[in-house]
């Protein structure tokens, strides 16, 4: 969506070459050159406590990831996405987000209301 309907440069970390970088330095590297960062949210990793009922939360290196680029880019430089089932951190859960079912293309004029206050896309 974001390639044929603004032609914007997306770049997805998992699938740059490693050119003997680690994901760290990948991050560094292409981050650095972004102007907006999507940070994808999902139920990925189930959670269990001294017999607590379960809840599901993102990887730890989904939230490494949104801190990093919330430092380099600025709050207003990431727009957060997260599925619905998605426990979040108490720190995290007061940062507005756009809420998303299954796909992330359910809040296609979300994410393009957010590219156009970022200045990113024409307003």
């Amino acid at each position: 969506m974001l390639e044929k309907r603004w032609s914007l440069n997306v770049v997805l970390l998992e699938e740059e070459p490693p050119e003997g970088m680690t994901l760290v330095e990948k991050l560094e590297k292409y981050g650095r050159q972004a102007d907006h960062a999507f940070v994808i949210m999902s139920p990925d990793d189930c959670v269990r406590n001294k017999g607590e009922q379960a809840y599901y939360q993102p990887r730890p290196n989904v939230l490494f990831e949104a801190g990093w680029f919330c430092h380099s880019l600025r709050r207003k430089g990431v727009t957060f996405l997260v599925q619905e089932g998605t426990d979040l951190h108490s720190d995290i859960s007061g940062i507005n987000y756009i809420p998303f079912r299954k796909r992330t293309r359910e809040v296609f004029l979300e994410i393009e209301g957010e590219l156009r206050k970022a200045g990113v896309i024409p307003g």
